[in-house]
């Protein structure tokens, strides 16, 4: 391998990080702005990944526990909850702001399944590919909230991703930094997979 294909690789392999990171903080951030507690995100590497893979992945979790009454999903319902369906599209809305995108220039982008991962459109209550009008109304206000210049919330994600990437870092992980969301913490995490114990948010960068 050569120096040039090896550094290549490395600016990519960054640059999957920190979007991975951008999408994890858009949930942690948006989690917090709703008014769920105890939740967080962590990074890792794709174990063998295939040249079409995602170097690095991210995952966010909370406690089911301590949801409000007023963000508790009601999805068995077929209710449609605006509070957590912002925080089902902030993973994907805070990857399109931090590449410079708008609510305009990203519109059509909705329209494609693959926008969001298919657990964060069924906390939508939308098939893939098929948002609602109030789903768009959703976004829009998603990015304004994230809107790096005026968003009153891009700060916040910022420093969440900084400290994503920092943790993903072997030299953090080798510290045994601990767990500052989940230290002595019981009960069930809530999450897609509601029959296991521990549950995470599913989601991916895109």
């Amino acid at each position: 391998m050569s120096n040039r294909t090896f550094r290549s690789g490395r600016r990519l392999e960054a640059r999957d990080r920190r979007l991975a990171a951008i999408h994890e903080a858009g949930h942690v951030t948006m989690g917090r702005h709703i008014g769920l507690s105890r939740i967080s995100a962590w990074l890792e590497k794709t174990p063998n990944p295939e040249p079409w893979d995602k170097v690095w992945i991210g995952h966010t979790r909370f406690l089911e526990g301590r949801l409000s009454k007023t963000v508790r999903p009601r999805l068995s319902k077929g209710f449609f909850q605006r509070e957590y369906a912002m925080f089902a599209v902030a993973g994907a809305v805070a990857e399109r702001c931090w590449q410079h995108c708008d609510f305009e220039d990203a519109l059509e982008l909705w329209d494609d399944p693959d926008s969001m991962s298919e657990s964060d459109w069924a906390e939508c209550c939308c098939q893939p590919g098929y948002p609602t009008r109030e789903l768009i109304n959703v976004i829009n206000e998603v990015f304004s909230l994230f809107d790096r210049k005026t968003g009153k919330l891009w700060p916040a994600l910022l420093a969440e991703a900084r400290e994503l990437i920092v943790d993903s870092r072997p030299s953090s992980r080798s510290l045994g930094r601990p767990d500052k969301t989940f230290t002595a913490c019981a009960g069930p995490i809530y999450g897609r997979d509601r029959d296991e114990a521990a549950h995470e948010w599913p989601s991916h960068s895109t």
